[in-house]
């Protein structure tokens, strides 16, 4: 049952109809990352903050969300890992492009020296 309704939020995402995604994700459990994510793209940053802050200790992907929010707001207060940076810092830079972002998408180029300090390769 729950997978079913993850495979239709991720349909929902895919279709960029974030709040549809989103009404799913929220009401299922451990869907911190998802929630916040949608949250986001909907462009409410404290939204995606209280999610990911939920599980940002036992989730990379939450933890990096958290220091996206951050970067995007040119307010930097702690560097992501070599691993976070390898791993996410191009899927949202596609997402802000993408959902036409790109004040968002600015910021997050202009933060490259303190993301070189996590990743050179990135």
């Amino acid at each position: 049952m729950i997978s079913e309704k993850i495979k239709t939020a991720r349909q929902f995402f895919n279709q960029k109809k974030y709040s549809e995604a989103f009404e799913i994700f929220s009401k299922i459990e451990n869907c911190y990352y998802e929630s916040g994510l949608c949250s986001l793209l909907l462009k409410d940053k404290k939204q995606a903050y209280n999610f990911w802050n939920k599980n940002k200790k036992n989730c990379l992907a939450c933890d990096f969300g958290i220091k996206i929010l951050s970067l995007i707001d040119l307010k930097i207060t702690k560097k992501p890992t070599f691993f976070q940076t390898r791993a996410f810092l191009e899927v949202y830079l596609n997402l802000f492009l993408e959902n036409d972002f790109v004040d968002w998408a600015q910021n997050l180029v202009s933060s490259s020296e303190i993301l070189y300090q996590s990743n050179p390769e990135s």
